[in-house]
C-alpha cells in the first residue's frame, strides 16, 4: 500500500513539474542541456545563439505625450503605410532630441528598450552634426527582430537671443554635391555622411544585428529632418539590393522615416515617392518658412514642400506668431502638438 502512495505521489509531482515547464515554455532539452537559454525578466530569452529580446508592450511616454510601443506598432509594414504610433515616437524622439546633450531623447529610448537593451550613443560633440543611435531586440511576427533608431537634431532657430536660421542657409545656393545620382546641397550631403559614418561604427559594434531580420526608423526636424530624408532614401536603395552597409546582413533591412517640417534635401522642385513610399515628411503648409507663410523671403532650399525623398504628408494649421516666439509654426514642439492633438489625417491633411 505505501509502495502505491510512493508512486502516486511520485506521478503527482512529475505532472506539477510538467506543467509548471510548459507553462514557462521550457523543454527538458532547455532544463539539462548546458548553455540553455536564460530568460529574461522582458519574457524574452537570451541563449549562447539568441540575442536577449522583449516581448511586452509598453507606454512610451515624454512630458504629456504618451504612445504604445512594441510587438504591435513594430509589427505594422514600413512600406508606405502610414504608422501613427510609430509617427508620434519620431515627433517625441526629434523633440526631446533638442535637450542639452540628448538627455530627455536617452529616457525615451529606455522606455522602449527597457529589458532588452543593447545599446545607445549620442554625437553631441560642439552641437553640430548631432545624432543619436538606439537598439534592442523585439519579437515580431514570430521572430526575433532587431529595431534600430536613429534619431538627427535640428538646427537651433534662436542661439543667446539671435537668429540663427535664415543666417545659417543665406550661403545655400549654388553649394550642391551629386550624391546618389541627385543633385543634394552641400550642407546636407556632409551631414548625412557624418550620420552614416556613425551607422558604421554602430554596426561594426553590433555584428549580431546582421543574422536577425532588421527594422530601422530614422527621424529629425528641420536640417535633421533633410539629413534623416537623405539617409532614409541611401538606405532604402542599398538595402533592396542588399548592397553597401547591408551587404553581409543576413535579411533585407526594413527602413522607415518620418521627417517633420523638414528643410530641401534635393536640389529640386518636385518630390521623389516612387521607391520611397516608406519616407514620410509631415509638413505644415504655415510653417514659419513655407512658401506660403515667411518662406517666400527665405533663402533656397529652406523654403519648399518638394525636393525630397517619398512623399509629403502636408497639413494646414496657422500657429500666429507673437513677440516671445517669432518661430512658433517652424517648431519641432509645434508639429509634436499637431501629431498628437490635432488628429492629424495625412490622406486629407488639417484644415485652418
Amino acid at each position: 500500500m505505501k509502495r502505491i502512495k510512493y508512486i502516486l505521489l511520485l506521478i503527482l509531482a512529475i505532472l506539477v513539474i510538467a506543467a509548471v515547464l510548459k507553462y514557462c515554455n521550457i523543454t527538458l532539452f532547455d532544463l539539462f542541456s548546458p548553455g540553455s537559454p536564460a530568460r529574461s525578466s522582458s519574457g524574452g530569452t537570451r541563449g549562447e545563439d539568441t540575442p536577449e529580446y522583449n516581448t511586452a508592450e509598453r507606454t512610451v511616454t515624454y512630458g504629456d505625450y504618451s504612445v504604445a510601443f512594441g510587438p504591435n506598432e513594430l509589427s505594422v509594414s514600413t512600406a508606405g503605410e502610414d504608422n501613427h504610433s510609430i509617427r508620434l515616437l519620431c515627433a517625441m524622439l526629434s523633440d526631446a532630441a533638442y535637450s542639452l546633450g540628448g538627455t530627455e531623447a536617452s529616457e525615451v529610448y529606455r522606455q522602449m528598450f527597457d529589458g532588452a537593451y543593447a545599446d545607445l550613443r549620442f554625437d553631441y560633440d560642439g552641437q553640430v552634426y548631432c545624432s543619436s543611435f538606439a537598439y534592442g531586440n523585439y519579437m515580431v511576427n514570430g521572430s526575433v527582430t532587431g529595431v534600430l533608431f536613429i534619431t538627427v537634431k535640428g538646427t537651433e532657430i534662436i542661439v543667446d537671443g539671435q537668429v540663427k536660421l535664415a543666417e545659417a542657409y543665406s550661403d545655400w545656393e549654388g553649394k550642391y554635391s551629386e550624391r546618389g545620382g541627385y543633385l543634394v546641397y552641400d550642407e546636407i550631403d556632409r551631414f548625412a555622411t557624418n550620420v552614416f559614418n556613425r551607422l558604421v561604427k554602430f554596426i561594426d559594434a553590433h555584428p549580431e544585428m546582421k543574422g536577425y531580420p532588421l527594422k530601422v526608423y530614422l527621424s529629425g526636424h528641420s536640417l535633421g529632418g533633410a539629413c534623416a530624408n537623405l539617409l532614409a532614401a541611401e538606405l532604402t536603395v542599398d538595402a533592396r539590393n542588399n548592397y553597401g552597409i547591408w551587404d553581409s546582413f543576413s535579411y533585407k533591412p526594413e527602413i522607415c522615416a518620418y521627417t517633420f517640417g523638414a528643410i530641401n534635401s534635393v536640389v529640386s522642385d518636385r518630390t521623389f515617392s516612387d521607391g520611397f513610399e516608406n519616407i514620410h515628411n509631415v509638413y505644415n503648409s504655415l510653417d514659419t518658412f513655407s512658401p506660403d507663410f515667411w518662406g517666400m523671403i527665405a533663402q533656397g532650399g529652406m523654403k519648399t514642400f518638394f525636393g525630397k525623398f517619398g512623399h509629403v504628408d502636408l497639413f494646414k494649421k496657422e500657429y500666429a506668431p507673437n513677440q516671445e516666439n517669432l518661430f512658433g509654426g517652424h517648431l519641432m514642439s509645434t508639429y509634436l502638438y499637431a501629431v498628437c492633438h490635432e488628429g492629424l489625417d495625412v490622406a486629407t491633411g488639417l484644415t485652418n
